[in-house]
Order: structure tokens, then C-alpha cells, then sequence
């Protein structure tokens, strides 16, 4: 997931396999960028999975 995010502009280079604050940051602002408004900010949820597979990407990056 890590991996992901970066690949979409989300996130920091670095993959340490742990659902750290950075990442929660990365995943928040996933889903902000991505009008996932509805879900629990910072959590991966199905819906955020779903985006991210569809090719949503962090524009403000």
C-alpha cells in the first residue's frame, strides 16, 4: 500500500511496511484529494482501496 501511494504522488519515498502517522497522513490525503469525504480520515478503507486501484492520485503533490 505504501508502494502504491508514492506511485500516486501520495506520500513519502520511503515503504517501511508499517501503517505509521506517515502513512495515515498519505492515506488522509488520498482521500482528500480523491473526495473520499465519507470515510474515516487516515484509515484504508475498501472505498480508499477502490480509488486507489480506479488511478486516483494526490494532485495537491
Amino acid at each position: 500500500m505504501q508502494h502504491e501511494l508514492s506511485a500516486a504522488g501520495c506520500g513519502y519515498p520511503w515503504h517501511n511496511g508499517k501503517y505509521d502517522t506517515w502513512t495515515q497522513q498519505a492515506v488522509g490525503d488520498f482521500q482528500n484529494d480523491n473526495r473520499l469525504w465519507n470515510e474515516p480520515w487516515g484509515t484504508f478503507t475498501p472505498a480508499t482501496r477502490a480509488a486507489l486501484d480506479a488511478g486516483g492520485t494526490c494532485v495537491g503533490f
